[in-house]
């Protein structure tokens, strides 16, 4: 529109005369085309679709020092719990299980030196597990006072992992049931047996007792299903 004003202007009166027209037309032309920018501008603000947290979320992570050693504090975001695992670690997946109402999320890394590779996983239920499932090892107490199992593979694997299988030998799980939500926390380290707990022993222990319960309630049991 100023284009069209200077010229406007400028020209004699004669010349207003025979380009009045002309100019009409490029402003009808002009209002036209802008006519079909809203249509446009509506059709890109449209909200895109995204999928609920729960089903796409990563854990959040809080960085934070104990004993001289980093670590990083996880939020899961479907059920609210914190954990605190070694701040080396980086996540390599998280996938969604319906059939139990659950998932699982893991990540890896090296600790404590960089030839001792580290494997941490978090699984979740909330239905359908069998009822061994929930109260498998030696009782032992997880966070704030809550009732849990432990379970390892040092002394006798079972089953026996087959050769080049890729299953650890490796490795301690711990469980605890709270609010009608299952938690399974498990270390895969590398071997010596021998010397698994002399060196993730304290970091394991240090995982266990920062356990804290999200607000997430279960009516329902996930065990016995």
């Amino acid at each position: 529109m100023p284009l069209f004003t200077t010229r406007l202007r400028r020209a004699s009166g004669s010349r207003r005369g025979a380009l009045l027209p002309l100019l009409l037309s490029l402003v009808v032309l002009a209002v036209g085309a802008t006519g079909c920018a809203p249509t446009q501008t509506q059709q890109t603000q449209q909200p895109q679709a995204t999928q609920p947290p729960s089903a796409s979320a990563s854990p959040t992570a809080t960085a934070l020092i104990v004993d001289g050693v980093p670590f990083q504090t996880i939020t899961d975001p479907t059920f609210g719990f914190h954990l605190d695992i070694p701040a080396a670690m980086t996540e390599n997946g998280s996938q969604q299980n319906p059939s139990d109402g659950g998932g699982v999320t893991a990540w890896n890394g090296t600790y404590p030196t960089a030839q001792d590779a580290l494997d941490i996983s978090v699984s979740t239920a909330t239905k359908g597990l069998p009822a061994q499932s929930c109260a498998t090892g030696k009782p032992i107490t997880i966070g704030p006072s809550l009732p849990g199992y432990e379970e390892d593979v040092f002394a006798q694997p079972t089953p026996v992992p087959q050769p080049n299988s890729g299953a650890s030998t490796s490795s301690v799980v711990a469980t605890v049931v709270v609010h009608g939500l299952f938690v399974a926390i498990r270390l895969d380290g590398t071997p010596p047996n021998d010397t698994f707990m002399d060196r993730y022993g304290p970091i394991w222990q240090h995982m266990l007792a920062s356990f804290t319960p999200g607000a997430f309630t279960n009516p329902g049991n996930p065990c016995g299903g």
